[in-house]
């Protein structure tokens, strides 16, 4: 039986299903569930995905957040996926609780607060039976994500830092800041869009091309598949590192970000800001 690994966009990883099938009993999982799929995340340093660090992990792991049926997209309930992941050992995302609305409204923040100290990125709340779920981010994700956009400050759009800023705004009354608190959230806000940004710009006026910068391991084959995929969806790579670790190919590499870095390099050159 052949397991494929799908990421958000719908586009078979080579990459991502090479390091699935060593991770997870994909076989066993489709022998008792032929009829469905296994939704999850691979976190981890060395992914080429991502960027965000925020998990003990040394390589890549993966983590299971649902399994859904392969027609209609209906979720298994929760019990049922974290007892069929458990029998099965496929290691899942954490639970922290099962509770009613009310005791939600409760335990929410502290578990929000617990994430925030750790830099984690946040929960997602469902249903007991999966048909609905919502997703809360903390502090330190969202103030990591506008850290991201403003360091390739024109390829991410003004509609995803402007969501990020408004989370913050709410969470803070929400959360009942007080004005030392309020102050100290205003000045994370302020360095995430103003540090990578200064950073971006000044790397520019040095020669430098902007870009997103991964490092994966896995045996040569895969990595060179995991290259000619990524090239495949019309992505420029630049090579930084390449070597052998015990058998396995450790490549770093940058996806070239060129908007970000042509529009900074024109306003260097003097062109006359219109917008």
């Amino acid at each position: 039986m052949t397991c494929w690994a799908f990421t958000r966009s719908g586009i078979v990883c080579p990459f991502t299903t090479h390091k699935v099938q060593a991770l997870v009993d994909c076989e066993r999982f489709f022998e008792q569930h032929p009829d469905r799929m296994l939704c999850g995340e691979m976190i981890g340093p060395e992914n080429p995905y991502t960027t965000a660090d925020c998990y003990d992990v040394d390589s890549v792991a993966f983590r299971a957040f649902d399994i859904r049926d392969r027609v209609s997209g209906e979720s298994l309930p929760v019990r049922d996926r974290r007892e069929a992941c458990e029998d099965l050992g496929i290691p899942q995302v954490d639970l922290f609780g099962i509770y009613n609305p009310s005791e939600a409204v409760e335990e929410t923040p502290e578990i929000v607060d617990d994430l925030d100290s750790r830099g984690r990125e946040g929960i997602v709340m469902k249903t007991v039976g999966g048909g609905q779920q919502l997703k809360y981010t903390t502090s330190a994700a969202n103030q990591g994500d506008l850290a991201f956009a403003f360091g390739l400050p024109f390829d991410y759009g003004r509609a995803f830092s402007f969501r990020r800023l408004i989370r913050e705004g709410f969470q803070s009354v929400e959360f009942g800041d007080s004005e030392a608190e309020r102050r100290e959230r205003a000045h994370g806000v302020g360095e995430s869009l103003l540090l990578p940004m200064v950073d971006a710009i000044e790397a520019v006026e040095e020669g430098e091309r902007l870009g997103e910068r991964h490092t994966v391991r896995a045996e040569p084959r895969v990595v060179d598949a995991l290259l000619e995929h990524l090239r495949k969806q019309s992505l420029t790579l630049d090579i930084e590192r390449d070597r052998q670790v015990e058998g396995q190919r450790v490549l770093t590499f940058s996806k070239r970000i060129q908007r970000s870095t042509d529009k900074i390099d024109t306003y260097l050159d003097g062109t006359i800001v219109t917008e």
